[in-house]
């Protein structure tokens, strides 16, 4: 009996032995994740382990190697894809990643800034995109998935990374952390550098822009720089204030760049036809309503801007220079050049208020003024164009005079008049008589300094006495002994002889003797002091050409 049990008992523990075993065989077999050693693996239905495979639990994606191993904290290329993988193990979206060189699988990854999409792939630029926007920002992605950082970027996606080419090429910009710039200002001198090689460009002239620090750029909402497709200046509006952009994306300090070669018809008066903006050298917000000083830009002469002399300008409510015109300012009226040139000094005028020329005072004498440019004079154009006096006195602010004005000239101070209208009185070389004055553009006519009479040719057979404050002497009848002693015979307003002195004291008394009314010699040294022969008729109108050739070029006002 014991035997039978013994066998029995045998019997059950081979059975269960065998149960114990084929439950452990069965469990091992079932499809789902198993751990083999230090990995854990998946078998699926047929017993296989699942390899280059991702396999998902609990919502997460795995990725089994091909050896069927579970990755961790890898970064690896499946089906031509990049993708990164947690300590976990676990496939990680919508995540940058600095990727290093003990975190790649494989010889095809590079290291550098990766961005896992919301699908787990890295980001990588294609033919038709290379930006990704991230947090409401934007990365710009090479063929290889790396973020491009701290580079210039062309507007097809590659590095720019020769200096000469950025300013050509360069579109996009990103900073250190590879986001780009975007409604931002960038400071490009400062970027680049001084001493960097640019291109030999007709646009990019170098010197137009000064000192490399401080050129500005702007990247818009879609990142790219503003820049000129053409020559013509591109505009932008920031917070209601205007700017513009020339072609290489630079901002404009200063004037806007003229595209057309001046008019040098009028030789004296070089004409921008172009409206031509100016923006502040600090801010580079278009200026309006503002006096500025500033150098001839390059682009309208080359040789004014080597020059070196800075200027006066006037930039208008429009933000544009003002340019070959009077214009009133403040109550008070400026005349400006077809460059736009605040013009000081005695100005030629044609037309309404087209400048014409200017002269300082420093440079012309009396006579230039006296004299046309047939006679001997320099006021070039003053037959046709009207004369105009603009202060150039250092402390004024060169505004147009009207009435008496006392100007310094390279021979002396003289006293102008003007009209309202700020005209010259005996304007275009005319002989003008003003309260009992004459004047030729703009001069009074007066004695030199050291003689108390003159003398005007009125006409050509008409000669006028005036006196030391310019008044003419409108006697009917005088005598005026000069300063070389010599008598100046006036009659009905006019000059009717000169008489030199001789070595005898000679007087001239007024009579009629025989009919004959005049001026005769009064010899005082005669003996028996008489009246001798007649000196000048009472009709005379004229001196005759001897008396004429007798008068002293001093006494000569305005002929010779």
């Amino acid at each position: 009996m014991k035997n039978h049990i013994s066998i029995k008992l045998r019997i059950f523990s081979l059975v269960l032995v065998l149960i114990v075993s084929f439950t452990q065989l069965t469990s091992y077999a079932l499809e789902g994740w198993h751990a083999i050693g230090d990995h854990m693996v998946y078998l699926n239905k047929n017993d296989q382990m699942v390899s280059n495979a991702w396999m998902e639990s609990d919502g997460m994606k795995f990725y089994l190697d091909n050896e069927g191993h579970v990755l961790y904290n890898k970064v690896f290329e499946y089906n031509e894809d990049i993708y990164y993988v947690n300590a976990q193990g676990a496939k990680v979206t919508n995540y940058f990643l600095e990727v290093t060189d003990d975190l790649i699988v494989g010889n095809d990854i590079k290291p550098g800034l990766f961005y896992f999409s919301d699908n787990g792939r890295a980001f990588r630029k294609t033919d038709t995109n290379f930006i990704k926007v991230i947090d409401g920002k934007k990365y710009a992605f090479d063929e290889d998935g790396h973020v491009l950082k701290d580079c210039w970027i062309s507007k097809t996606g590659d590095v720019v990374e020769d200096a000469s080419e950025i300013i050509n090429d360069g579109c996009f910009r990103s900073n250190h952390y590879g986001v780009l710039y975007q409604n931002q200002w960038y400071d490009f001198g400062s970027d680049v550098g001084a001493d960097e090689d640019f291109p030999d460009a007709s646009w990019f002239n170098i010197d137009q822009y000064g000192d490399m620090n401080g050129l500005w750029m702007y990247f818009g909402n879609n990142c790219r720089k503003y820049a000129a497709s053409d020559n013509n200046a591109k505009k932008l509006t920031v917070q209601g204030k205007e700017y513009v952009f020339d072609q290489y994306g630079i901002m404009v300090q200063g004037f806007t760049k003229n595209q057309n070669a001046a008019d040098t018809n009028q030789k004296s008066n070089p004409i921008i036809a172009e409206k031509i903006k100016y923006y502040d050298k600090i801010t580079g917000q278009l200026v309006q309503n503002r006096w500025i000083r500033d150098l001839t830009p390059i682009s309208f002469s080359e040789s004014e801007y080597n020059n070196g002399s800075d200027y006066w300008f006037y930039v208008g409510s429009d933000g544009s220079i003002v340019k070959n015109k009077v214009m009133n300012i403040d109550n008070k009226k400026y005349i400006f050049d077809g460059f736009g040139r605040l013009r000081q000094g005695f100005i030629l005028v044609d037309r309404k208020a087209f400048f014409v020329a200017e002269y300082k005072g420093e440079d012309l004498s009396k006579n230039d003024f006296v004299y046309s440019v047939a006679e001997g004079g320099r006021l070039y154009g003053s037959d046709l164009s009207d004369v105009y006096y603009f202060d150039e006195d250092e402390e004024s602010d060169g505004n147009m005079r009207s009435g008496k004005v006392r100007v310094e000239l390279s021979d002396g101070t003289f006293e102008f008049d003007f009209r309202k209208n700020g005209k010259a009185v005996g304007n275009r070389n005319e002989l003008k008589l003003y309260k009992n004055c004459y004047y030729r553009n703009g001069i009074k006519l007066v004695p030199w300094e050291d003689t108390k009479y003159g003398i005007v040719k009125v006409a050509a057979d008409e000669y006028k006495v005036i006196n030391s404050t310019g008044r003419i002497l409108n006697s009917k009848r005088q005598v005026i002994i000069d300063d070389y002693d010599n008598f100046i015979v006036i009659l009905n307003g006019r000059l009717a002889g000169y008489v030199k002195q001789t070595n005898r004291k000679v007087q001239l008394k007024w009579r009629t003797i025989n009919g004959i009314t005049g001026y005769y010699y009064y010899d005082m040294d005669l003996e028996k002091k008489k009246i001798t022969n007649l000196c000048i008729e009472a009709g005379t109108t004229e001196p005759t050409n001897a008396m004429l050739k007798d008068i002293p070029d001093d006494l000569k006002v305005n002929f010779k």
